[in-house]
């Protein structure tokens, strides 16, 4: 290749290439980038909340739903699917009003046909945006995706969904929802953020723990051992296992560490209250 200013290497070409095929296309909200520092999530991410009964995992996840209802644009969010077998308390039910999300509750067996249902109107969504087919498909398909999908226009991009799965343990333990657990992995093509609410630390597959995004370990459990196993499988973060197992028992059950794991490697820190 000749040493002119005007050639190009190899990889200057590449980058060229790749920088205009992908140019104008919202990278901020395709991939697995930070809403708002005071989020302890981001977007398309799996995130698993551990925790005794009574520590507050549904409660702090609402939490950071609430959290992203008071941002204007709800971080590109509009929808909020809540799957549990409970009924709602009350208390439930007025954290519920303050997430300013189309919120829906389903039941653990409606779940896989509704979610499929669900992430096929999102994919099929954003094939009529990217190939700008907004003025030619039909009424009732546009009627159709806009009901399932809680919308009343097109948005530029398609819109992000949480989706909570309280009682996480039903996905793993149960043959039938194996579905759920295969869609889970699918999460960044059609925008969804996953919470997991689990009990047992012990029934979380190693295939999920490799696609974890974030992690609340709250305090509580006093079974050293499991403890003990439970840090190991968490910890990336270059601290001993010795010294977050200290941090653990200084913790009280509404309190927990959080394990970020990013792309440059994971971080540990105490949940703010």
């Amino acid at each position: 290749m000749s040493s002119s200013s005007s050639s190009y290497s190899l990889i200057d070409i590449v980058n060229r290439k790749i920088d205009k095929a992908i140019k104008g296309i919202d990278k901020d909200v395709q991939l697995q980038s930070v809403i708002d520092p005071e989020l302890n999530f981001r977007r398309n991410t799996i995130n698993l909340y551990i925790g005794r009964r009574g520590s507050g995992k549904t409660f702090n996840v609402m939490r950071e739903l609430i959290k992203l209802s008071q941002l204007e644009d709800k971080g590109g969010y509009n929808s909020f699917i809540y799957c549990t077998d409970k009924s709602n308390d009350d208390t439930v039910k007025e954290l519920l009003n303050l997430i300013k999300l189309n919120t829906r509750i389903v039941k653990y067996a409606d779940m896989p046909e509704f979610l499929t249902e669900f992430i096929d109107a999102k994919n099929a969504y954003q094939e009529v945006i990217d190939k700008g087919l907004k003025h030619k498909i039909t009424s009732k398909c546009k009627h159709d995706m806009f009901k399932m999908l809680d919308l009343n226009e097109f948005t530029e991009t398609t819109p992000g969904t949480v989706i909570l799965y309280d009682d996480a343990i039903n996905i793993f333990k149960q043959t039938k929802n194996r579905k759920l657990l295969d869609l889970l992995h699918q999460n960044r093509q059609p925008r969804i953020t996953y919470f997991l609410c689990l009990q047992d630390g012990f029934a979380l597959p190693p295939q999920v723990k490799r696609n974890l995004d974030t992690c609340i370990l709250f305090g509580g459990f006093n079974d050293a051992q499991m403890i003990h196993t439970i840090l190991r499988q968490l910890n990336s973060s270059g601290k001993s296992n010795k010294v977050l197992f200290e941090m653990y028992m200084n913790l009280n059950n509404r309190e927990g560490l959080v394990f970020d794991y990013l792309p440059d490697g994971a971080e540990v820190r105490l949940l703010e209250e």
